[in-house]
């Protein structure tokens, strides 16, 4: 991993405006939350508005996708910030209060994206929060995860957040995909296989 800046510009107004919006619908994030909702927030707005919001950087760290300027500014805050963050002695630890106003507000179909993803995966444990953007990147394989690589922000990484997807992926990491005596023999024409599997 890259050393940290602390220097270097925290959370972009964009970024800010984002997880103010989170505060105000889940009423504080942990900082796994901080950290990981927002790159499912781009992931989403990429597909339904054919651009991403937060203006973020995402890695890939060993916990999964992390949001690097949402890490710095829950990690050494600023003074100023409009985010109360508290380090309790219990739970995850880092908690994200909304204390003020963010520089900029969200437009109506923003605001719509960021309320969706809070609604589905703001309930999220921290393990499932970083399973799941592990889920959405199978292009970078174990050994990369933390290594800072970037995770996908396109159509890919949007159709993957689909139940079938991940339902698909927790079945696959219960099986040994090496084991040739399990695979079947080489399919020449995948489109007539798969026609003659569904009787199509």
């Amino acid at each position: 991993m890259s050393p940290i800046k602390i220097r270097e510009a925290t959370f972009g107004p964009k970024l800010e405006a984002v997880l103010a919006r989170l505060c105000e619908k889940l009423g504080s994030l942990y900082k796994t939350q901080a950290v990981k909702l927002p790159y499912l927030v781009d992931v989403v707005a990429s597909k339904e508005l054919g651009r991403r919001i937060t203006e973020a950087t995402f890695e890939a760290w060993r916990q999964g996708v992390v949001t690097r300027e949402a890490w710095i500014g829950v990690t050494y805050p600023r003074e100023g910030c409009v985010f109360q963050i508290e380090q309790p002695e219990y739970d995850e630890g880092w908690t994200v209060k909304l204390a003020g106003r963010p520089s900029v507000q969200l437009n109506p179909e923003e605001v719509r994206i960021v309320d969706f993803v809070a609604e589905r995966y703001g309930a999220m444990t921290a393990q499932d929060l970083g399973a799941l953007t592990k889920a959405l990147n199978p292009e970078i394989s174990g050994e990369r995860w933390g290594s800072n690589a970037q995770p996908a922000i396109n159509e890919d990484a949007y159709a993957r957040l689909s139940e079938g997807w991940q339902s698909l992926w927790r079945t696959l990491s219960s099986h040994d995909l090496t084991d040739k005596s399990k695979w079947s023999e080489p399919i020449d024409d995948p489109d007539e296989f798969f026609k003659a599997a569904f009787g199509a």
